[in-house]
């Protein structure tokens, strides 16, 4: 029972030193803490950030009081051994009145930093504008943010998801372990849409499965929109729109991809469309660059110095209007006011 109690003892110590230290480490270097630490065991920058504040208010002051207590202890104890010698039985109960609460307090810091949290909090931190204007941090934490990637899957996202989910899972935790932060993703507006006015709710589950993986594998999302990239798939009834129609329906698309996208911390950036073009005839049509049975660009308007004119935003009869209402739209619905064209304003 006297060993017993000695090893409860040193287990109190032992878990409280675990709590401070990994609360002083955090504090004093937490990139490298999270690096080390905490990205293989894939627990949220926000819960370490609640949990080693809240370690530091419980593990700071009882430490030394914990400590002073024993040292006073064993040499009350000491000092009683000499004068007034006491039976086992005395002794052991007097050692568990001190090492059973001593271990209680100890692990309750341990769960709390190492265990509780990791378990109740999920999820990853949001990219915003550094408070210098110079780059990225990632929110809450204030880590700065680094986005490095590629594009994904840029002709069939959606439909890949939708026929090999596991497929799609695994190619994302294969990016992330070669480095990947942000990946650029073009949800397939045929997809998406079923009328000018109407979304498919099927499609608009398979972007928040989408969101989910990317959350769960820890990489940031551009998101690129207007995608009709497959010619064989393209909305007849679109094309055939003039263009104030045209521009309603894009709006409609980017109010509709802001509310599905709201409450996600995987939205790095928006991407109104994808390389718009100012070239080209009328006759030409609404697409160009085109690459075997795909055009990747398309054309703001059927007209070329329109076309100059919205990107631009100097000739005469410009409509950039049409292009900050987009802005508004997503700004608006994601509530996200540091969102808008082509990613961050």
């Amino acid at each position: 029972m006297k060993i017993i109690a000695r090893i409860l003892e040193i287990t109190g110590f032992c878990t409280t030193f675990i709590a401070f230290a990994f609360s002083l480490a955090y504090t004093i270097d937490p990139g490298t803490c999270k690096r080390i630490i905490i990205g293989p065991l894939g627990w949220s920058a926000s819960f370490v950030m609640m949990a080693h504040s809240i370690s530091f208010l419980l593990s700071i002051a009882p430490v030394g009081a914990d400590l002073t207590l024993s040292i006073r202890n064993r040499m009350n104890r000491a000092a009683s051994k000499k004068r007034f010698p006491a039976s086992n039985s005395i002794e052991i109960s007097a050692i568990n009145s001190r090492a059973f609460p001593l271990l209680v307090r100890g692990s309750l810091r341990f769960l709390l930093v190492f265990l509780v949290g990791g378990a109740c909090v999920a999820g990853m931190e949001t990219v915003k504008i550094a408070p210098d204007h110079q780059g990225f941090v990632l929110h809450p934490s204030g880590e700065r943010y680094i986005p490095w990637g590629h594009n994904y899957a840029s002709v069939d996202i959606l439909e890949r998801l939708a026929n090999d989910p596991a497929r799609v899972e695994r190619e994302f935790t294969e990016m992330k372990e070669a480095g990947t932060t942000v990946a650029r993703i073009h949800p397939e507006m045929p997809r998406i849409l079923l009328a000018p006015d109407k979304a498919d709710p099927h499609a608009l589950d398979q972007l928040r499965k989408l969101l989910k993986i990317a959350e769960n594998s820890g990489i940031h999302l551009k998101i690129t929109g207007l995608a009709c990239y497959k010619t064989k798939d393209r909305m007849a009834w679109y094309d055939s729109m003039d263009e104030e129609a045209r521009w309603k329906t894009q709006a409609f698309f980017w109010e509709t991809i802001a509310r599905t996208c709201a409450e996600s911390p995987a939205v790095f950036a928006y991407d109104l469309v994808n390389e718009p073009g100012a070239s080209g005839a009328r006759s030409d049509g609404w697409y160009m660059g085109r690459m075997g049975d795909v055009e990747f660009c398309q054309r703001l308007s059927l007209d070329p110095k329109r076309d100059l004119a919205l990107l631009g935003g100097t000739l005469p009869g410009a409509r950039p209007a049409d292009d900050r209402r987009q802005t508004a739209l997503i700004r608006r619905f994601s509530s996200r006011p540091d969102l808008g064209r082509g990613g961050f304003l």
